[in-house]
């Protein structure tokens, strides 16, 4: 499990046992916000100290360990709110001063255009 501390005096991303016991590992060391697992599982994404997405290559055994860090691209703005797709190659995401307060999520949108687009001839066609 990947979360945000100020334990160190800064925030920075530390990781844990799922269940909470044993070892705890600290993944950034200048500072890091907003961790998310990939979905492989094989990487940490989250946002530095100085607002860069960045990627954590991470191996989970033996044990824990960041085998390699690399900066994805810069924010303009350090408030973000992220997910990775399936593939981790891609990312859903908003930046700015707020968080949406409703987001929209249409999945098999074409299936719906073609469904809006046939009713809609049916209706023509009734009309004539």
């Amino acid at each position: 499990m990947a979360y945000e501390s100020d334990e160190s005096g800064q925030r920075d991303i530390w990781v844990v046992p799922f269940a909470g016991r044993g070892s705890r590992w600290q993944v950034t060391r200048a500072g890091g916000s907003a961790p998310r697992w990939s979905p492989r599982g094989d990487e940490l994404f989250y946002v530095d100290g100085s607002g860069n997405f960045m990627a954590a290559r991470v191996r989970t055994s033996p044990t824990f360990a960041v085998t390699g860090v690399q900066k994805l691209f810069t924010l303009e703005s350090t408030r973000i709110v992220f997910g990775a797709a399936p593939d981790g190659r891609s990312f859903v995401t908003t930046v700015g001063g707020r968080s949406p307060e409703r987001i929209i999520l249409v999945l098999n949108w074409l299936e719906e255009i073609g469904r809006a687009f046939q009713e809609r001839r049916q209706l023509e066609a009734a009309t004539r």
